[in-house]
C-alpha cells in the first residue's frame, strides 16, 4: 500500500512541478523535462540489474515510468537550479555564452537536488541497491 500511495504521489507531482515552473517562475520545463526523462531512460536501462524497484508501473523489466519520468524533473530543476546560481554568485544578469563556469554550478546544482531524492528514496525503500552484484567491500 505504501509503495502505491507514493507511486501515486509521483505521478501527480510531475504535472504539478511543471505547471509550479510555469506559473511562479515563468518558465515551461516540458522540453527539460523530456531530455532529463530520456538520458534517466538510458541510465536506469543500463543499470537495471543494479536495483530492485517496488513499483507497479514499470516500461521495461522492472524500470518504473515514475523513476524515469523523476529523472527529468531533476534534470529540469537542476538546469533551473544551476541558472539561478551561476547568476548570484557571478552577480551577472545572463549566463555569458561559452563561459564554461557553467559546468561548476550545473555540477553543484545537481549534486543538490539528486542526492537529496536518492537518500529519500533510499530511506523510503522505494529500491534496494544489488551490493551483492557491485561487489564492494572495504577492502
Amino acid at each position: 500500500m505504501k509503495f502505491l500511495a507514493l507511486e501515486t504521489v509521483s505521478f501527480l507531482s510531475i504535472p504539478l512541478a511543471w505547471w509550479l515552473f510555469r506559473r511562479f517562475a515563468g518558465r515551461n520545463i516540458a522540453g527539460d523535462m523530456l531530455a532529463g526523462s530520456m538520458l534517466g531512460l538510458f541510465s536506469e536501462f543500463a543499470a537495471e540489474p543494479l536495483f530492485d524497484y517496488y513499483f507497479k508501473i514499470t516500461i521495461i523489466k522492472d524500470i518504473p515510468l515514475c523513476v524515469v519520468l523523476y529523472w527529468g524533473l531533476m534534470y529540469a530543476g537542476a538546469c533551473f537550479l544551476s541558472e539561478k546560481l551561476y547568476k548570484a554568485v557571478l552577480g551577472r544578469d545572463s549566463i555569458l555564452p561559452y563561459d564554461k563556469r557553467i559546468l561548476i554550478f550545473d555540477v553543484l546544482a545537481g549534486a543538490m537536488i539528486g542526492f537529496p531524492l536518492e537518500a529519500i528514496g533510499t530511506h523510503l525503500g522505494l529500491w534496494n541497491y544489488r551490493l551483492d552484484l557491485y561487489q564492494w567491500t572495504w577492502g
